[in-house]
């Protein structure tokens, strides 16, 4: 049996796999935009860009902010953000101004989760180097699974602009439900 403690840093590294599949899934894709959308090497390159922008204050003030208010209300409305962020690359395929959008909420979204959440781990955790193991592997896991499904769904799945970012949609539903 799964003790709540136990369960609750488990709930918390799903939560920041399924930000990292949101934040990486889009790296592949951006050759599908350029191809499919006729991008410059300009527009690929602004489009990377309005992700890390707001990425970097989340960054910043997750953590401090999580500090002051608690981990959990900081948190969860990021994690439940990031499937939305997805859902507007799904809903906007051909529009780089909605793209836009849903990669300056992903990058947004990460800051806050990525910081905030290895430090809930860190403090539901029983030592310093197992909170580092835990969130490493599952930020690491989303990283890596996103951008190879995405590639791989892009590469092979009909409707290319849409179909990659379907996995992320459960994920993340699921992981802002748990």
């Amino acid at each position: 049996m799964i003790s709540t403690r136990s369960g609750a840093w488990i709930r918390i590294a799903f939560a920041m796999f399924a930000v990292g599949w949101g934040a990486n899934q889009f790296s592949p894709m951006l050759i599908v935009y350029r191809h499919e959308l006729h991008l410059s090497a300009g527009a690929v390159a602004w489009l990377f860009l309005v992700y890390a922008l707001p990425l970097i204050p989340g960054l910043l003030i997750g953590g401090p902010v999580s500090d002051r208010f608690g981990r959990r209300p900081v948190v969860l409305p990021f994690v439940a953000l990031s499937p939305l962020a997805t859902l507007l690359l799904v809903l906007g395929p051909r529009s780089l101004a909605v793209i836009a959008v849903g990669r300056a909420l992903a990058g947004l979204c990460s800051g806050v989760v990525f910081g905030s959440a290895t430090a809930w781990v860190q403090e539901l955790s029983p030592d310093a180097g197992l909170s580092v193991r835990r969130s490493a592997l599952a930020l690491t896991a989303g990283f890596g699974l996103g951008p190879v499904a995405a590639a791989l769904l892009a590469q092979w799945a009909p409707d290319p602009l849409v179909v990659p970012y379907l996995p992320h949609l459960v994920i993340g539903v699921l992981a802002a439900v748990m």
